[in-house]
């Protein structure tokens, strides 16, 4: 073969460089590519979604969890008025992950003083790594109005605890994150514990 100019060759060595990486690239990547051989440990082992084999979310769907708290509420306008306040609820893990757990609040309610908020619904999400819970409630006042209710709250214990039934672990719910929304602060401690 012969090449006219020293650009015609240039440009033929440069390609003959790329054919001969791509050759070698191909070369190394076939492998991890290829099938295992029938009976050993490979790709094919493998969890879906990038999940390690053998790892479950510390929460499985379907479990019903009690959370109980109580302490005081504070009223937003007039930090003098403080009043006992207490909650408890039941929410059903719904979907579950390594790094969270969403919740459905199914029953319970809200008592400050002596005015008790029934909660008409609401959802909630663990985040696991943080052991942080946050849920935001609809309650509804003794009249029929409806009012939020949002509870930010730290988890303390180890997760795998709630793995049997009646295992449980500490919840503090912190003002002026938690509150009934536009009347009172809630500054609540207490517990989740599974029930089911």
């Amino acid at each position: 073969m012969k090449l006219a100019s020293p650009t015609g060759r240039k440009t033929f060595a440069i390609a003959l460089a790329a054919l001969c990486i791509a050759a070698l690239a191909l070369s190394t990547a076939a492998p991890v590519l290829a099938k295992p051989p029938q009976g050993s440990q490979g790709a094919s082992d493998l969890a879906p979604r990038g999940k390690a084999k053998g790892h479950q979310p510390p929460l499985d769907k379907g479990w019903i969890l009690n959370v109980t708290a109580e302490g005081t509420a504070v009223k937003i306008n007039d930090s003098s008025v403080t009043e006992v306040a207490n909650v408890t609820f039941n929410a059903t893990v719904s979907k579950s992950s390594m790094g969270r757990a969403r919740l459905n609040v199914t029953v319970g309610w809200l008592k400050i003083g002596d005015t008790a908020y029934d909660v008409e619904r609401g959802q909630g999400i663990i985040a696991l790594r943080g052991k942080k819970l946050l849920v935001h409630l609809l309650v509804s006042t003794p009249d029929d109005a409806k009012l939020h209710v949002v509870l930010k709250g730290k988890l303390t214990g180890n997760l795998s605890d709630l793995e049997d039934v009646d295992g449980l672990i500490d919840v503090d719910f912190l003002k002026p994150q938690s509150k009934l929304v536009g009347r009172f602060f809630l500054d609540l401690s207490g517990n989740v514990t599974r029930v089911e």
